[in-house]
């Protein structure tokens, strides 16, 4: 049986001030640099093998925390990246009319799974490259596997291992609003007789 910790990375800039809007530069606060050594001192204390990152910034400098206590070499991906939203966005602050403008259109248009915006990652593109991901982690050597990933996309992996086939746009749009997710907390997921399953959500990696 294979066990996965996907975590989030620490708090970032853009998610201690709402007005920003994160892009893949954005840094780790001071907080989230305590965050990630903290959930970096938990896993070590787990028998692991591997550790994956995003290559975004913010996911790497939580990985790197990671591999200071693991001793783990770090495989960056970019399967595992934030679901990317369209540039106007992420050039924009939250309440910039082209912001929102974007937004309402996206919203208007949430449940059409191959809709887009401009630039954005559609709901189709995000699902396939969210089973890319999977595949990746089952064929990565070893039992027990770390992944630094990101809120949006975690929430999209557990909606496709909860619903594996029959995942659509509106039920993963009325799924992920119910779903609250911390920085550096976990999604424990396990792969066994070629079935994942979603063990733990939004845990601290201090019970496990």
């Amino acid at each position: 049986m294979k066990t996965v910790y996907f975590v989030r990375h620490g708090q970032s800039e853009a998610n201690a001030d709402i007005k920003k809007q994160q892009i893949p530069g954005t840094l780790l606060t001071r907080k989230g640099e305590e965050q990630a050594h903290i959930v970096a001192e938990h896993l070590a204390k787990l028998p692991l093998d591997g550790l994956i990152s995003s290559t975004y910034v913010r996911a790497e400098a939580t990985a790197e925390r990671i591999h200071e206590k693991t001793h783990l070499p770090i495989h960056y991906s970019d399967l595992f990246i934030e679901w990317r939203r369209p540039s106007v966005q992420m050039l924009k602050g939250r309440f910039h009319p082209s912001w929102l403008w974007a937004q309402f259109h996206i919203l208007l248009n949430r449940n059409r799974s191959s809709y887009r915006y401009s630039d954005e990652e559609t709901i189709d593109e995000l699902f396939a490259r969210a089973r890319a991901a999977l595949l990746y982690v089952e064929q990565m050597p070893g039992e027990h596997i770390v992944v630094v990933t990101h809120g949006a996309f975690m929430r999209c992996l557990y909606s496709l291992i909860t619903y594996g086939d029959n995942l659509t746009a509106k039920l993963y749009v009325q799924t992920i609003h119910k779903m609250f997710l911390r920085n550096t907390a976990l999604m424990v997921a396990t792969r066994d007789d070629d079935v994942w399953a979603v063990t733990h959500w939004n845990e601290d990696a201090s019970a496990l």
